[in-house]
């Protein structure tokens, strides 16, 4: 990702964006995130800044740990998942989280189908869309040559959704 200095045209903040391009990298560590996803019950403090509050649980479908990406072999750039955020494909709830913990959306699902296409380039900055390109991807695309490696679960994936 190319970085630059921005100006925020309300406040006058200086903040670093750049471009970050969903192609190749970002569109395995996607059929990754979607592969290990799981139902899976998650626990959060009520309150991260007080050691002492209770855990709480919650059943999620769709849930996808970071650290299963590493173990699964993402070990370098495994951290990279929060990025998917930025096309809408996963999310991660203010307050409901932990680090690390993301869910699907039902873009994610729409995408993997091949029913969308999302912005092949966002440009971001202070954790936030500033722009996304009007040129659109679809995964088949993103994936290149190794879309031949993946087509095969692709298709049982989506015979297995609703």
């Amino acid at each position: 990702m190319k970085e630059q200095m921005e100006v925020c045209p309300t406040c006058g903040h200086k903040f670093q964006a750049g471009v970050k391009v969903f192609e190749g990298f970002m569109a395995r560590l996607f059929v990754q995130a979607v592969r290990l996803s799981k139902d899976a019950t998650v626990e959060w403090r009520a309150d991260r800044a007080d050691a002492r509050s209770e855990l709480k649980k919650a059943f999620l479908r769709d849930v996808v740990f970071s650290k299963d990406l590493r173990e699964a072999g993402f070990a370098t750039r495994y951290a990279r998942i929060g990025d998917l955020k930025y096309w809408g494909l996963l999310q991660q709830e203010p307050g409901h989280w932990h680090a690390g913990i993301y869910q699907l959306t039902p873009l994610a699902k729409a995408f993997l189908t091949g029913q969308a296409t999302i912005p092949k380039r966002v440009k971001v900055g202070g954790g936030k869309v500033l722009e996304t390109s009007q040129e659109q991807i679809d995964l088949k695309t993103a994936l290149g040559k190794k879309w031949n490696e993946i087509a095969d679960w692709i298709s049982e994936w989506r015979e297995k959704q609703p």
